[in-house]
């Protein structure tokens, strides 16, 4: 087992200039690949991430610890190779070399096993840095839905401040994106992870207009990559305490945008998650939406459907595409923002008059 203490004292003795972040979770070196600022020996922007939300010391489980230079983008894994490369082959613990190349070796065993449960082992939990750019999201997050969410609030809630910090901190190599679609997003956007990991929503809340094509929509869609070939759920879901076993129906609230289940479920349902779904359609799919998680979570018909539609979606539409579920007896409602000049529930408390009717 990889002793990460170990490790950060290798590195900070190893490298000029190098010093800690995150409360010693990474380190800051120049970057050895690029050769980092050369007007100012100290300013590093090559970070190395240790203990990560992932691991789990208790259970004897690791992961790699994984690398990213902010300014010529080059990311991945810290193996025993890739740290000799970095010291130029110049190494006096051999043992360290190995055990870096053992932990990433397991890391692609429990990468290959994770397929056949269709879940990537993606995390948001410790993907922010605390700057000024991800607390003026986390406000906009708050004045738009007048809550007091804190950043490990809204982490554990799947959403995500900074794309490229993201893909570094979880060590993923593959990018989808453009170097400047990719600095965009994360200056500009914030995001919301899928329930299987394979998605972010992303949705532009600067309010400044994007002059790259590719992001002159609000919203847009950025795909991880994934090694099978498996189903990929792209639906925003709230992280819930779910009891398939109880006797007590599950609720599933679905609604357009993830800002309105934001608002739904703080707002209106006060933030209970027990036996209770919530679910971003993305779009006017709103059973499609609820087929999918109900086939990913395998659930039984012992259920209450709430749907949360915009008001240019009328009633006869919902109740077209809801007939499959009331002939099998599941309960269905619609639940409407009748507050003057409101189009959806991703709004404050305050500009919400909930109107339910049941199908």
């Amino acid at each position: 087992m990889l002793d990460k203490d170990r490790l950060k004292k290798f590195l900070l003795s190893h490298f000029p200039n190098a010093h800690t972040a995150s409360n010693g979770r990474e380190v800051v070196i120049r970057c050895p690949f690029c050769g980092d600022s050369q007007k100012d020996m100290r300013d590093a922007h090559f970070y190395i991430g240790l203990q990560t939300q992932n691991d789990d010391l208790e259970m004897n489980r690791q992961v790699p610890p994984v690398y990213h230079c902010f300014l010529c983008n080059r990311s991945g894994t810290l193996t025993g190779k890739v740290l000799l490369e970095m010291l130029n082959y110049n190494i006096d613990d051999e043992e360290l070399i190995y055990e870096l190349n053992v932990l990433s070796n397991n890391r692609k065993t429990r990468a290959h096993k994770n397929k056949f449960i269709n879940k990537l082992s993606y995390t948001t939990i410790g993907c922010a840095e605390g700057n000024t750019l991800d607390n003026d999201k986390l406000n906009y997050i708050n004045s738009r839905l007048g809550l007091r969410l804190t950043m490990e609030q809204a982490l554990k809630d799947k959403i995500v401040f900074n794309l490229l910090y993201f893909l570094y901190y979880n060590g993923i190599n593959m990018v989808n994106v453009s170097n400047d679609e990719l600095t965009a997003i994360s200056q500009y956007f914030i995001g919301f992870l899928s329930l299987d990991n394979s998605f972010i929503t992303f949705r532009n809340c600067s309010g400044k207009k994007m002059e790259l094509n590719s992001l002159k929509k609000r919203y847009m869609k950025y795909q991880i990559p994934k090694d099978d070939n498996g189903d990929l759920i792209k639906y925003y879901c709230l992280p819930s305490k779910i009891d398939k076993l109880s006797v007590n129906p599950i609720n599933i609230h679905v609604a357009e945008g993830p800002f309105d289940i934001l608002s739904i479920c703080y707002n209106l349902n006060h933030n209970n998650r027990d036996n209770q779904i919530y679910i971003s359609a993305g779009g006017k799919g709103y059973f499609s939406a609820v087929r999918s998680i109900i086939s990913y979570l395998k659930l039984s018909p012992n259920l209450i459907i709430h749907v949360y539609p915009d008001n240019d979606v009328d009633d006869s539409s919902i109740r077209m595409y809801a007939n499959k579920f009331t002939d099998i007896g599941i309960q269905i409602y619609i639940h409407r923002n009748v507050f003057e000049r409101e189009n959806d529930f991703g709004v404050r408390l305050d500009r919400i008059s909930d109107r339910c009717i049941k199908i």
